[in-house]
């Protein structure tokens, strides 16, 4: 996720056309990328993390070892969703127990945050997210780190856009380019312009959106940055659609493609796969919206991207059905179905979570609290004793004050 400390490349789930945008990781730009043989990982990424693991493990400096496991959660955000949150996480309680309460620390502790937060971001629990994304950002503004402020808010603004809420969303990714044009990093203000972009598109305000495009694409021409020209041609496409000029979008979908093949961009190429597909059934080609149906799903499949896995599904059961083919439309919907209920039973499963972990903090609370009080009477018994024997003393002429 845009950690100006890493960038990750994620789409705005909203529905079935869904415009590109990044999350931020940590210091390294990463794309996302599908490997064409029965792996997603790239040999060059299967040979980085081997190495990260080795050195992990014999890593005796305890914020080494941190730096470590950041740079293996980031790049398993390209893989496996779940081992990314994992190290993140691992990470994250490992900067907690440096002992030198110092500026070193709290950096390390924001980063890591908002690997956490970023890992579940792409996992679409934006509850969780917005927790540890908000622990990085103030941590960040502690110490004044720009670029670590920036990150944070950045991944904020993707996390309140995926809950709905606009203006914060916009309020945040405004600040995330503020911070970045302040520092003078062109790289990672690109991200802002795309999300702003992404968000006019999307809401079908072209020339609006285009503006923003047009800020985007001049700095990545500048610095030589394929993979994040190929989110800003997926943005436009999608653009492009809603504008109806289909022929154009699918033109930009290509070009995007083409460089996200070309540099392994997997979760981009899981988003524009799908994107491909609505343009096509849009255009009234079944038999292409299946063909990129399948396409995403495969790649969502191996990433545990539940919420794409239910749009493939439903993308394949429509196009079924329109092309009179009852039985597998009835076969993808039931697959669609099975999954929705998996993700139900999955926050489910977080929610009964978070309830049992309060109802444990507030039953400890609770006993704290009696404790006290218990503590309080025993106290306020002790001193009315202690009155009354101080009262029958002086009664007696032994006791003065």
């Amino acid at each position: 996720m845009k950690l100006k400390v890493a960038k990750i490349n994620d789409s705005l789930k909203k529905n079935i056309s869904l415009s590109l945008t990044m999350i931020r990781s940590c210091f390294t730009i990463l794309f996302f990328g599908l490997f064409l043989i029965i792996t997603n990982l790239s040999f060059g990424q299967i040979a980085v993390i081997d190495s990260l693991e080795k050195q992990i493990e014999t890593e005796v400096i305890v914020g080494e070892k941190v730096k470590l496991l950041n740079k293996l959660c980031e790049q398993y955000q390209s893989s496996d969703y779940k081992k990314s949150l994992k190290h993140a996480k691992e990470a994250l309680a490992l900067s907690e127990q440096i002992s030198k309460k110092n500026k070193a620390k709290k950096a390390l502790i924001s980063q890591s945050a908002n690997n956490v937060g970023a890992g579940y971001l792409l996992l679409d629990n934006y509850e969780k997210s917005q927790k540890y994304l908000l622990m990085a950002l103030k941590i960040a503004e502690e110490i004044k780190d720009t670029s670590r402020m920036s990150n944070a808010a950045y991944n904020l603004g993707l996390v309140y856009d995926y809950k709905g809420n606009k203006a914060l969303a916009l309020k945040y990714v405004e600040r995330s380019i503020e911070l970045d044009e302040k520092s003078g990093d062109l790289e990672a203000a690109v991200y802002g312009y795309s999300s702003l972009s992404a968000d006019y598109f999307f809401d079908h305000e072209y020339n609006k959106g285009m503006v923003y495009y047009a800020k985007a694409m001049k700095i990545i021409d500048e610095i030589n940055k394929p993979g994040l020209k190929a989110v800003l041609y997926e943005n436009r496409a999608v653009g492009l659609k809603y504008e109806n000029r289909y022929i154009e979008a699918l033109k930009y979908h290509e070009k995007a493609i083409a460089i996200d093949i070309k540099l392994n961009n997997t979760a981009s190429l899981e988003t524009n796969y799908l994107n491909v597909a609505d343009l096509y059934m849009v255009m009234n080609n079944n038999k292409k919206a299946i063909e990129y149906n399948n396409k995403s799903l495969e790649i969502a499949l191996k990433l545990k991207s539940i919420k794409t896995i239910m749009k493939a599904y439903s993308g394949l059961a429509e196009s079924y059905e329109q092309m009179g083919k009852t039985d597998l439309a009835y076969k993808n919907i039931l697959l669609y179905a099975n999954w929705k209920d998996s993700l139900y039973r999955q926050e489910n499963a977080t929610v009964m979570a978070e309830m049992q972990t309060k109802y444990e903090t507030d039953k400890k609370e609770a006993e704290n609290t009696l404790l006290v009080a218990e503590n309080e009477l025993d106290k306020a018994e002790l001193d009315k004793k202690s009155i009354q024997q101080k009262m029958l003393l002086t009664l007696l002429g032994l006791v003065t004050f």
